[in-house]
């Protein structure tokens, strides 16, 4: 199964606009080929949004972990206040 993602609605004028930054930052030289360097732009800022993320979701489960872990190594040492 596939989804289909909403598109960004842009008013002529804001097309040849944006088609024409993405033609001289690509350098490329056909509509074709722009609206491909578009579609590139568009995959790989997805793909970076969805990474930034996952590493956040990864970063917290790890630091529960290892805050878990320090109390159990904590709990093992002696304590300081039953010291005479």
């Amino acid at each position: 199964m596939a989804t289909n993602l909403p598109i960004l609605t842009v008013q002529d004028a804001q097309a040849t606009r944006i088609l024409e930054a993405f033609k001289a930052h690509y350098g490329t030289t056909t509509t074709a080929g722009t609206v491909k360097a578009y579609k590139q732009w568009l995959a790989t800022s997805v793909r970076a949004v969805v990474m930034a993320h996952e590493a956040q979701k990864i970063d917290e489960a790890n630091n529960a972990a290892k805050r878990d872990a320090l109390v159990l190594v904590e709990a093992s040492l002696p304590d300081p206040a039953a010291i005479v």
